[in-house]
């Protein structure tokens, strides 16, 4: 399955396209139109992959909120935003801006597609 998510001033661009092989180190992607999430939101070693993704700076999770089907997964779920969200050497961004050039890699950037 792959997920395009792209458009510029209303036109699609198709910058990228996410799949759900999990790996590593996510980015940068060798093709960008192949761009492999770090893990799903609900992999038991969630935080084992966010700590390896810190080598690449960019943590790229994902799943579907009709996957969290009663409030125990919500709960986890908001606890691992809640826990990045604390955490001084992350920030929140946008995955197209990834793609845009210029873009910044400092920091472990944590992804949540809209």
């Amino acid at each position: 399955m792959v997920v395009v998510q792209c458009w510029d001033d209303g036109v699609t661009t198709d910058t990228y396209a996410r799949t759900v092989v999990p790996v590593a180190q996510c980015f940068p992607p060798a093709d960008p139109m192949e761009f492999h999430p770090n893990c799903h939101h609900e992999v038991t070693d969630f935080w084992d992959c966010y700590e390896k993704a810190r080598e690449s700076g960019v943590f790229y999770f994902w799943g579907h909120s009709y996957e969290m089907i009663n409030d125990q997964m919500w709960s986890l779920f908001e606890e691992k935003i809640k826990r990045i969200s604390n955490d001084s050497g992350a920030e929140w961004g946008v995955v197209a801006d990834l793609f845009a050039s210029n873009a910044p890699h400092s920091k472990t950037v944590n992804i949540i597609s809209k």
